[in-house]
């Protein structure tokens, strides 16, 4: 099996990812909710003269915890399955190293029989994860892209843009760009070796 350093490590970078979109989805609520786009969604709910006055208050609520919420929900999902399938592509490319390293003694004491089951275990194994995987990692790279195309949407045509916007802005382009970029190098390996299967 794997070194218990290694797997010690990636143990550390799971919490220390986790902790890293705790975080920034914090940040990136916080931001959301006081920029001038939530701002100004809630002026023309208070300022319609189609919405009774006693309801203009309990909408504009619904309005804050509909933002919050659903902004919770999805980037719970499209931030930590990103990370998830970055982790398990890590481990997986770990054991493969692994098996090469001890496929050369298995080699040396000719037990060739062995090799190939192992190989056929982790084969299966990196089968099951790529049909598992690929439709969800597809969706949220398709997610994550919308949402940089969304941010520099708001950000040009937003009428007026004040800090919290501009916060929201760039904490939203960095984490869906770190988000994109821990997802497709995995998904490439991952796409290339399962062509390559046996």
């Amino acid at each position: 099996m794997l070194n218990i350093h290694t797997l010690q490590r990636l143990k550390i970078y799971i919490w220390v990812y986790c902790l890293l979109v705790t975080c920034g989805t914090a940040c990136f609520e916080v931001a959301l909710l006081n920029s001038s786009m939530i701002a100004h969604a809630r002026h023309r709910l208070r300022n319609s003269e189609l919405v009774p006055g006693y309801l203009k208050k309990p909408f504009v609520d619904i309005l804050n915890s509909s933002t919050a919420l659903s902004f919770l929900i999805s980037n719970g999902f499209f931030a930590v399955l990103p990370g998830y399938y970055c982790f398990v592509c890590c481990c997986m490319k770990k054991f493969f190293l692994h098996f090469v390293r001890k496929s050369r003694i298995l080699i040396a004491h000719q037990e060739y029989r062995r090799i190939l089951e192992i190989y056929q275990e982790m084969n299966e194994t990196m089968i099951i994860m790529d049909n598992f995987m690929s439709l969800p990692i597809l969706v949220s790279v398709v997610n994550i892209l919308a949402a940089l195309f969304w941010l520099g949407y708001s950000f040009a045509f937003t009428p007026s843009v004040n800090s919290a916007t501009s916060v929201f802005v760039a904490i939203g382009f960095i984490q869906y760009f770190v988000l994109l970029m821990i997802t497709l190098p995995p998904a490439s390996a991952a796409n290339q070796a399962a062509a390559t299967r046996v």
